[in-house]
């Protein structure tokens, strides 16, 4: 009983919002779409766009927000009739390690700086970001974090330098180096999250890891070289895409053409669990958990 309500509500509809090119046999164009589906990739449409999307965001529970080289869009998934927001024009969709918004809250960053802004919910407009509203970082001094984490362990943690693990296992061939961190809130169990680069000590790649000290656990990676992600520390869902790699078009044929192709991954680190979405050469961009 409990597998099966587990697959129906993986299969419920317009959960996961993505961004991706199925390739076709031959030499039938493709392109970047923008898709809605169930957390399992099943019962998947797609959202005619006048623009190619870039990346792609939830505005609340029933609204997209579309990044395109021309500047955000905003429409109902219920009556799909996306409008380009004008004001958007020099703002992109905050990188996914850059957010600190909440699920369903818009965050734009400006092409010019960088500066973190937030999209209105209700007026469209855009708004000076408002740091009261996103999780309470670790406590910094002179540009530094101590943090006990979960098993009593004292760590010294700086941005962009390495991270020491406790009881790291030997078997990781990765060096992984800060960006931020989260304490899980009071109440909620003992956690902490660090959300690093993770440079492989085999080559030169250098992509995003989400990491997690637990009490009485040992560290685990919850996903590691991520291209983009989606990723809230209250939500035991999330969901990321791998590095990008050339794959033949059709594996059979020996002189088939090379795509880029790469995976798009669902998770729920509560339960340990994960799997790809997709099968078949397919490359993901953005991805986006419904809140």
């Amino acid at each position: 009983m409990i597998s099966a309500l587990l697959l129906l509500a993986a299969a419920q509809p317009d959960q996961l919002a993505h961004i991706s090119r199925f390739y076709k046999p031959g030499a039938t164009p493709s392109s970047l779409e923008l898709y809605l589906s169930s957390m399992d990739g099943t019962k998947s449409r797609k959202l005619a766009m006048e623009q190619t999307p870039i990346g792609v965001s939830w505005l609340g529970k029933d609204r997209l927000a579309v990044h395109t080289q021309v500047g955000v869009y905003v429409g109902s998934i219920k009556s799909w009739k996306p409008k380009l927001v004008m004001e958007t024009a020099y703002y992109q969709l905050a990188l996914s390690e850059n957010r600190t918004s909440a699920p369903g809250v818009v965050q734009l960053a400006k092409y010019e700086d960088g500066d973190n802004a937030i999209l209105n919910a209700k007026t469209l407009k855009i708004d000076p970001m408002d740091y009261s509203k996103v999780p309470e970082p670790l406590d910094a001094v002179d540009g530094k974090y101590s943090v006990t984490e979960p098993n009593g362990a004292a760590l010294t943690l700086e941005f962009g330098k390495s991270i020491e693990f406790p009881s790291k296992s030997t078997s990781d061939k990765r060096s992984y180096f800060f960006q931020r961190g989260w304490n899980m809130p009071k109440g909620a169990g003992k956690q902490l999250f660090l959300l690093a680069n993770s440079e492989s000590l085999v080559s030169d790649e250098n992509l995003n890891s989400m990491l997690l000290l637990e009490k009485s656990k040992k560290p685990r990676v919850l996903f590691g070289y991520a291209d983009s992600f989606d990723f809230w520390f209250q939500r035991p869902t999330f969901a990321y895409t791998t590095k990008q790699i050339e794959t033949p078009l059709n594996p059979k044929n020996k002189k088939s053409s090379l795509v880029l192709t790469n995976e798009l991954r669902v998770g729920d680190w509560t339960k340990g669990t994960e799997r790809k979405v997709f099968n078949g050469p397919v490359r993901t961009v953005s991805v986006a958990i419904r809140p």
